[in-house]
């Protein structure tokens, strides 16, 4: 079914076969002398200057709109119209733009056309737009560029302004903005362009020095193919971009720019390096340029080295390079006298930004407003805290710094002594939980963003940096502590919230703290009585606690001395036993210790072991007979040598065992070891010089990590006894008591 805009007298005709009828018809006037209609009527109510024309579309295959549409008197009145049918559908169904269309609308100043339908517009639709200041063709998905900027050149619409076509491509794909676009608007009064949410497939920048008067440019979310930064040199360089002052490119997915520097660069001049000199140069002429999420790969610049030595005019002002992936820009830029003087605000927030080197701040000193929020600077407060405590060194004239969900835990106490003009900090949604900074020197200050930090109190010296904080410009409350987790259930938070009601720079009705309970409350009076009951209970506790400790001290003391004496007077009775026992010479107590050597050690225990442990041993024992078995001196000869040693071994109480790399490599020094440890005897480890572990089995190298040793050490070729025979002996006789 086909409608044109006489579609009411064909229907009245009934000509058009439809199962509309003219009840299906309806207008209704809107405040503010707007007239809303779902078809094209035939008159306009007396005082209506703006026309909206909804869902008109939803009867038709096709409509087309022609001069017919607007053919009565009333309608040369309109300044606003509008066509918004957004109903979607797989078919083929068409809105078509015949020429001269709006021959009739002599004062139309704005046409918008939202229509997910698609678009056919005659080359000459526009014919007659003689005042028309906007043309919004936003979120038709279904409209050729090719065919826009046809029907925009014909008409040469010199009053034309503002330009809307996002979302123009979402239906029909990607299109190309070549020369013929921006040819059709040169003619214009263009100021403002909006191409944003479209899929490019190229773009040339240069092609802009033909739009001599557009402002703003709005390419957002906007994925583009191919961009390139080559340009005419038929063009003037001053005149590229020579009003326009703001660029939108957030979002816009660029390919990636291999060709500016390589991998393998460490320091660029990038003023001498043609295609980027001149890029950059157009790129400094605008005022406001919005970078943000143009670069999807991670960019880590390190140690690289830019010199500035052009005199360039830099008028860029405003510049947004967020959510780009920018982990490390460690760059440091020599630029002497040519800085970029005109940028007053950067954003370099939700970058995952971990290193910032101070000298690209220092290349742009006029910056009011900066932000770092949402990005990993903790890191760069580790690596060097000295260079963050200069991060903003050189920005002078700072009105604004956002430090935001940084993970920091703590900020450097000259980090803002430079910045005197100061007016708003942020250092919510970190991990800080003092103040350590000052701010004293910023006399204009208004706001100090502390909020949704680890602040549970502030301690003597965070209260005289807070104290120090110039009340002359504002002075209402300029600090925020919401959403910390301060402490009413602890006696050291009482000072604080003392402090918290009589300061004037801290609202304590916005500040609430955590009790007893978990539960969160108002800071008032009330709270600091909490607290202070806390601290008199804290001080009953304490008091009883020591009262209590010293009791149990006492206690112990007295237990101590008691298990001590009495472990004297065991240990006496003790040691009178076994001196009694080694005296009857009965049993396991005919010996006081079994020596077990390697014969390869004979030599070493005869001149330095066995008669010096013999005579101490009598010397403490008073006992004369041989208290010191060994194999060769008690084994009686023609028995089996295994019967001999156990008989040995079971008539001494204890088994000193000169341990040496020989001893550990002997079977027969095992089964001595072996039978010892069957027969329950203690055992002592006498060690011979130096004694490889790896030598050693399981048994035995358990015994020599656990227990303590005695040891030889060789100098100048002599052995000598680390510690004293008498020392020996007496521990060789407390081991045999102990084991009573």
């Amino acid at each position: 079914m086909k409608a044109t805009c006489l579609n009411i007298v064909l229907l009245l005709a009934g000509i058009a076969a439809t199962s509309c009828t003219e009840d299906s018809y309806w207008c209704k006037p809107l405040v503010g002398g707007t007239l809303q209609c779902n078809h094209f009527p035939n008159e306009i109510l007396a005082g209506i200057s703006e026309v909206k024309i909804v869902e008109f579309m939803e009867q038709y295959n096709e409509v087309i709109v022609n001069s017919s549409c607007f053919e009565s008197e009333t309608w040369s009145k309109v300044t606003h119209l509008t066509l918004d049918d957004r109903s979607v559908d797989n078919g083929d169904r068409i809105l078509k733009f015949q020429a001269k269309c709006f021959i009739q609308l002599d004062v139309l100043q704005e046409l918008h056309v939202h229509v997910a339908r698609q678009i056919r517009l005659e080359p000459d639709a526009f014919l007659g737009l003689n005042f028309t200041k906007v043309l919004d063709f936003s979120e038709c998905g279904r409209l050729s560029l090719g065919e826009l900027s046809s029907a925009i050149g014909s008409a040469n619409i010199k009053s034309l302004e503002r330009l809307e076509i996002s979302s123009i491509g979402t239906r029909n794909g990607a299109f190309e903005i070549n020369r013929d676009f921006f040819e059709a608007l040169a003619n214009t009064n263009i100021k403002h362009i909006d191409m944003s949410k479209n899929v490019v497939t190229q773009f040339r920048p240069f092609q802009l020095h033909l739009l001599e008067k557009l402002e703003v440019l709005n390419l957002s979310n906007s994925p583009i193919t191919d961009i390139s930064l080559n340009y005419n040199n038929s063009v003037k360089h001053s005149t590229l971009y020579k009003s326009l002052k703001v660029l939108d490119l957030s979002h816009i997915n660029l390919p990636r720019f291999e060709f500016l520097i390589e991998d393998s660069v460490q320091f660029i001049d990038v003023f001498r390096v043609s295609h980027i000199s001149y890029f950059l140069e157009q790129v400094f002429s605008i005022r406001s340029i919005n970078g943000s999420g143009i670069l999807k790969q991670t960019l880590e610049i390190r140690i690289l080295n830019f010199t500035v030595a052009n005199d360039i005019q830099w008028l860029l002002q405003e510049i947004n390079l967020s959510k780009n992936n920018l982990i490390r820009l460690d760059v440091q830029i020599y630029c002497g006298n040519h800085t970029a003087n005109r940028i007053t605000m950067i954003d370099l927030a939700e970058n995952n930004l971990e290193f910032l080197h101070p000298s690209i701040l220092s290349f742009m000193p006029r910056i009011e407003t900066l932000d770092l929020s949402n990005n990993l600077l903790n890191k760069m407060m580790d690596e060097s805290d000295i260079l963050f405590e200069n991060l903003l060194s050189s920005l002078l004239q700072l009105k604004s710094i956002s430090l935001s969900a940084n993970n920091l835990l703590a900020i450097p106490k000259n980090m803002f002594v430079k910045n005197v003009d100061l007016e708003t900090v942020d250092l919510s949604s970190n991990s800080i939980s003092q103040v350590t900074f000052t701010l004293s020197h910023a006399k204009k200050l208004k706001f100090l963003d502390l909020r949704n930090n680890e602040i549970k109190f502030i301690d003597e010296t965070s209260i005289e940096l807070l104290n120090s904080i110039s009340t002359e410009k504002c002075p209402e409350a300029i600090v925020n502590l919401q959403d910390n987790p301060v402490s009413c259930s602890e006696c050291k938070s009482e000072r604080f919230l003392t402090w918290l009601l009589q300061t004037k720079i801290i609202n304590p009705s916005k500040v609430k703290c955590i009790g007893e309970n978990g539960n969160r409350i108002k800071v008032t009076n009330a709270a600091i009585e909490l607290v202070q009951q806390i601290c008199e209970r804290q001080k009953v506790l304490i008091a009883t606690s020591v009262s209590a400790g010293t009791f149990v001290l006492l206690v112990i003391i007295f237990i101590t001395f008691v298990y001590k004496r009495w472990t004297q007077i065991r240990k006496k009775r003790n040691r009178k036993s076994v001196l009694q026992l080694l005296q009857n010479g009965q049993g396991k107590f005919e010996f006081v210790a079994f020596l077990s050597y390697s014969s390869s050690d004979e030599e070493f225990v005869e001149s330095n072991v066995y008669y010096s442990l013999r005579d101490n041993l009598k010397l403490q024992t008073g006992i004369q007979r041989e208290l010191v078995c060994s194999g060769d001196r008690f084994l009686r000869p023609g028995f089996f040598v295994l019967d001999e040693t156990i008989r040995c071994i079971e008539k001494s109480a204890v088994i000193i065992i000169v341990l040496s790399n020989d001893f550990c490599t002997s079977n027969y020094c095992h089964n001595e070891l072996e039978q010892a440890i069957q027969l329950q005897r203690p055992i002592i480890l006498m060690i011979k010089g130096t004694v490889d572990e790896e030598l050693m089995k399981p048994r035995l190298k358990l015994l020599y990590k656990e227990n303590v040793r005695i040891l030889w050490t060789e100098q100048n070729g002599q052995y000598v006894l680390k510690t004293t025979w008498e020392n020996v002996c007496s521990s060789v006789l407390d081991l045999i008591a102990f084991n009573l």
